[in-house]
């Protein structure tokens, strides 16, 4: 837009009126290098003002501008500020009153606030004033009929850059309670320059890394902050609230086997009182509680504050005499079975597996799955006795590996899996027998079994096959890779020489799409040799591949076979 840098007053005529001097002041910062700070324009006898117009300046090695922002002058927006020329550290401002009138404002009434980086160095500053260039200072006031040009007094801002850790006030509201905690702490930045970073220690090994604290119980936290510039600064804020946490203790009077004669009383520390008592919808403030049956109960206590607490209390049954235990939790090994055992003079079982109702009713449980076990039953007497245990299996399992195929006078390592007492069988060509990764040398084929246990006790079984490979210079018969059953007398059957020295064998011959096109036990050994055909008719020709093994000396031979007619 354009700016107007010159302001016309028309002298209509009328009476003066004598009004105060308009005075203008500009804040005074101090700003640490690379932060943000915000100077403020505020009047004083800001009274029928119609008419404003000035430059602002600053020091532009000092003071980078960022914005005009804030502005609660009426009839005023960014667009009476010729930002063009910020760079050289002055900003034009022209204003006229929205409706031709004067306008009258509060003392102390911020027009606009101006926003800077600070970019000087420690030491730096820069004074914030009005002048004449490139926009003239005019102020015009309504007097009556007339426009006057008024004085204006300035009180001049300025931008001091220092070094200042990072400030923070606190707004702390206190914990009513414990249990359900309430304290809070909110923080708000005097300086620096965001992002921050914050680290919060307190009361039971807390921690957090959030800005302000919610829900939480009286006590000292401490806080840790960065901003992005590096500099750090710690505090330490007090929530306050009850010194001592509500807490109960309960004692409980048994209930006979035929009657509801069980009694719970709480004693309370700590919290405000009075104090308030519900079991299931029972309420009272002394805390006893009469007239009750075997089982678990859970009371809900809350103090004068409504800081609340809830106990569990059991009331037992007499037994008669009979004490029902069907031992210790147990962990049990994969396979295994357990038994649970209970006294056999009582006059009902009742078996239950995770709550649920078995079918066994006798007085012994056996048991091949995991889960909590529980028996109810009654004495002779009448009472009703219960007990449980816990059953699971490990979740550790162990095994061999290492199944491979070596020549002779090779050798390959074995592995079982973690767990102790290893014990490998047999011994041929092993570098151990009682280790979890032997070396294995065997000088022909093997099977290698391992027994050990898992770490928690549990026993392991298993098998690695060792194959053993003659080398190709020990073999005693001619691997063909050629083969024309044309029918001419030459070569038309699949022959090997030499292949009659060994007393079993077996070959598998292949296409090269990996389809069997001829497989035999004892070739050469027994009934005809192959002539080439598939289901009677003759393979096409081209290349093929077999794989030969001789039992006897553990041999395996792998050939390429041309056919050609």
């Amino acid at each position: 837009m354009r700016f107007i840098y010159s302001i016309f007053f028309l002298i209509i005529g009328g009476l003066s009126l004598p009004a105060q001097d308009l005075t203008f002041s500009l804040d005074q910062e101090k700003a640490s290098p690379g932060d943000s700070v915000r100077i403020c324009l505020s009047a004083k006898n800001f009274t029928d003002i119609i008419s404003m117009q000035f430059t602002l300046t600053w020091d532009s090695t000092v003071l980078e501008y960022l914005k005009t922002d804030n502005i609660e002058l009426p009839g005023a927006s960014t667009a009476n500020f010729n930002e063009d020329i910020v760079a050289s550290g002055r900003l034009p401002f022209v204003w006229f009153a929205p409706d031709g009138e004067g306008l009258s404002l509060s003392d102390e009434n911020n027009l606009f606030c101006l926003y800077f980086n600070a970019i000087g160095n420690l030491g730096d500053s820069s004074l914030l004033d009005l002048s004449n260039q490139p926009t003239s200072i005019e102020i015009g006031r309504l007097d009556g009929s007339s426009i006057n040009s008024i004085p204006l007094r300035l009180e001049t801002g300025k931008v001091d850059i220092v070094e200042q850790g990072l400030e923070v006030d606190a707004e702390i509201n206190a914990a009513n309670c414990f249990v359900p905690p309430d304290g809070s702490i909110q923080l708000q930045h005097q300086n620096g320059v965001p992002p921050f970073s914050y680290r919060w220690t307190g009361p039971d090994n807390f921690s957090a890394a959030t800005r302000d604290l919610e829900d939480r119980p009286p006590g000292t936290y401490r806080v840790s902050i960065r901003d992005s510039l590096g500099r750090s600064a710690e505090y330490s804020y007090d929530i306050p609230g009850p010194t001592t946490q509500l807490a109960a203790t309960v004692s409980s009077t048994p209930t006979g086997c035929m009657s509801s004669t069980g009694r719970l009383q709480l004693n309370l520390t700590g919290g405000s009182p009075p104090y308030t008592f519900d079991l299931n919808g029972n309420t009272n403030n002394s805390g006893l509680f009469t007239g009750l049956g075997p089982g678990e109960y859970l009371i809900l206590i809350t103090d004068a504050n409504n800081c609340m607490l809830d106990i569990s209390a059991s009331i037992v049954q007499q037994s008669g005499g009979i004490p029902l235990d069907l031992g210790p939790d147990q962990e049990l090994c994969t396979g295994d079975t357990a038994r649970l055992s209970a006294p056999a003079n009582l006059l009902a079982y009742r078996w239950y597996q995770d709550k649920q109702l078995l079918s066994n009713q006798g007085a012994e449980l056996p048991i091949n799955t995991e889960g909590l076990f529980r028996l109810e039953a009654t004495t002779l007497e009448g009472c009703m006795i219960s007990d449980e245990v816990n059953i699971r299996f490990s979740s550790q399992s162990g095994s061999a590996s290492g199944d491979t195929e070596i020549e002779r006078g090779d050798s390959t390592q074995l592995n079982a899996s973690e767990g102790h007492n290893y014990q490998w069988s047999p011994s041929v060509g092993l570098s151990c027998t009682n280790c979890p990764t032997p070396r294995a040398a065997p000088e022909n084929t093997t099977t290698y079994r391992v027994q050990f246990e898992t770490p928690d006790g549990c026993p392991v079984m298993d098998s690695v096959v060792i194959r053993v490979v003659i080398p190709e210079d020990e073999i005693r018969f001619t691997p063909v890779t050629f083969f024309s059953p044309n029918g001419d007398g030459e070569n038309d059957e699949l022959y090997f020489p030499g292949l009659e020295n060994y007393q079993s064998n077996d070959i598998n011959i292949y296409s090269r799409w990996g389809q069997l096109v001829f497989s035999k036990i004892d070739y050469q050994l027994s009934g005809p040799l192959w002539d080439g055909s598939l289901r009677g008719k003759r393979v096409p020709p081209g290349v093929y591949y077999y794989v030969m093994r001789v039992d006897e000396q553990n041999i395996t031979v792998k050939r390429h076979l041309t056919i050609a007619y």
